[in-house]
């Protein structure tokens, strides 16, 4: 379980896939994935979801906060993120899914 789970941000400027270390059933419908990003001050991170009956593919997706200072402090922070699904994980893999932006 994780101590805190990041709240999805939709604003982030300069987005990019980075990959999650490890992930985690949380029910049938939801998992908790972990992934790198920066300072909380200035970084935040969202989740993009891609189904199909074989396969759930998951990209990480960070990127700089709108209100994030000039400077921070430079920063890898292990964090995770809680993913909905629109059906039932079943048997279905959990990959990554890099592609996830275009």
């Amino acid at each position: 379980m994780a101590d805190r789970d990041e709240t999805p941000r939709t604003d982030l400027r300069h987005e990019h896939v980075v990959e999650w270390t490890r992930w985690e059933r949380v029910s049938e419908t939801r998992l908790r994935v972990w992934c790198y990003q920066g300072n909380r001050t200035a970084y935040g991170v969202r989740a993009v979801v891609a189904e199909d009956d074989d396969a759930v593919r998951v990209a990480t997706v960070t990127g700089t906060r709108p209100d994030a200072p000039d400077m921070t402090t430079m920063e890898a922070l292990e964090v995770s993120l809680l993913v909905d699904l629109a059906a039932p994980l079943g048997d279905r893999a959990v990959r990554q899914h890099p592609d996830a932006l275009g």
